[in-house]
């Protein structure tokens, strides 16, 4: 890559990160903390990786709803240990929708672990050291996850592991693509650690703004500098009513 361009293009991310919100608070961070606050199980990497296979492309509610149906599930019948998930059935047992959240993901990983004579824990310490984009390889492998698509997957590494990843979902996708930034979650890691931007913070300002703002015709603060807007695509700005 030319190093001309890509100083320009750290800098277009950089002046991006500066001019959106800083404040990220989304209603989802709301109902969360009213539903979950403090409860010990947010601490356990077995239901935390659970609860992330909930985050589906579907309205909040929907989405803790669920988590209330296969949280107490998962705890009585398979003593909160991703192990025991093995078959199908189980995932169906569950409550987990079929299309949504494919039912050979978590069998998949229950027989790498016990293969492996390790608990989802141990597994955890053992990809301590690996980045997140490696974490995140790791987990595809394993999953054996073949689109490529693994936006859930990296919730949880950004979420409870803290790592860098850039899960992209239908919002962050259409910001990016509005700013002409590459839809692609190792490309964009790595361009804002050379801008000096945390991408667990700049994904949650992409968030925020698809969310609420790009492509629904409202007040953009972006706008000056939106390659989309700068070149009058008014389907991109006005095409998600």
């Amino acid at each position: 890559m030319n190093m001309s361009y890509l100083q320009d293009l750290l800098s277009y991310i950089q002046q991006t990160h500066s001019i959106l919100p800083k404040s990220t608070k989304l209603m989802e961070d709301k109902e969360f903390a009213k539903r979950y606050d403090k409860q010990e199980w947010l601490q356990n990497p077995d239901c935390s990786f659970l609860m992330s296979l909930c985050w589906i492309a579907r309205t909040p509610k929907i989405q803790f709803d669920l988590w209330d149906r296969v949280h107490p599930i998962f705890i009585s019948e398979y003593n909160g240990d991703i192990r025991n998930i093995q078959t199908e059935s189980d995932c169906r047992k569950l409550g987990y929708y079929p299309k949504l959240v494919p039912y050979s993901w978590l069998p998949n990983l229950a027989r790498y672990l016990r293969e492996k004579g390790l608990s989802f824990s141990q597994f955890l310490e053992h990809m301590k050291s690996l980045n997140g984009i490696k974490t995140r390889a790791a987990f595809t492998k394993i999953l054996k996850i073949k689109s490529g698509k693994a936006k859930r997957i990296s919730v949880f590494i950004r979420d409870f592991l803290e790592k860098n990843v850039f899960p992209i979902d239908i919002n962050v996708e259409y910001v990016l693509t509005s700013l002409g930034l590459p839809d692609d979650e190792e490309l964009m890691v790595r361009l804002c650690e050379r801008a000096n931007i945390d991408p667990k913070r700049f994904e949650r300002q992409l968030y925020a703004h698809g969310q609420k703002v790009c492509g629904y015709g409202k007040n953009c603060v972006i706008k000056g500098i939106c390659i989309s807007s700068l070149l009058d695509i008014e389907d991109r700005c006005n095409g998600r009513k």
